[in-house]
């Protein structure tokens, strides 16, 4: 009887510590957001926790913004709604006497939407600035959707 006992006290023990390692090698109660990086010639997500760069590309594609942004400071990661300050690079030059330049802005932007991604991790999957709101992937993988 003692054994039976003990082996149902080591079922249910199992039973606990399976998942909460599930949850540690997804990253536990982390949030990330997707940072879009090109290597060998291809664009690929970095999962990123409180970024000081990334460049936040919005989904689909053909009527997003990409975000290139630095110097990132962050207030309530983690939570339903992170937001940070920083720099925004324009992706495109302006012509300025005759120059072209590329300008460089302060910029407000705000995370939000948590959703478990393909790897299970739990990810940012919206992103507003000024009056333009993004979708942003929780994808593994950079996808032109």
């Amino acid at each position: 009887m003692r054994m039976k006992v003990l082996l149902a006290a080591l079922v249910v023990i199992a039973g606990l510590v399976v998942p909460a390692a599930r949850i540690a090698a997804a990253g536990g109660g982390q949030v990330f957001v997707n940072c879009e990086v090109f290597v060998r010639n291809n664009f690929s997500y970095r999962p990123s926790v409180r970024p000081r760069t990334c460049t936040m590309q919005g989904l689909p594609i053909s009527g997003a913004r990409e975000w290139k942004l630095s110097k990132l400071r962050w207030s309530g990661w983690g939570t339903g709604s992170a937001v940070a300050t920083g720099l925004y690079h324009y992706r495109h030059g302006v012509e300025r006497g005759g120059k072209l330049i590329y300008p460089v802005v302060p910029l407000r932007i705000a995370l939000f939407r948590i959703r478990t991604g393909c790897d299970g991790r739990r990810y940012y999957t919206r992103a507003t600035a000024g009056e333009q709101t993004n979708r942003l992937s929780e994808s593994c993988t950079a996808t032109l959707d």
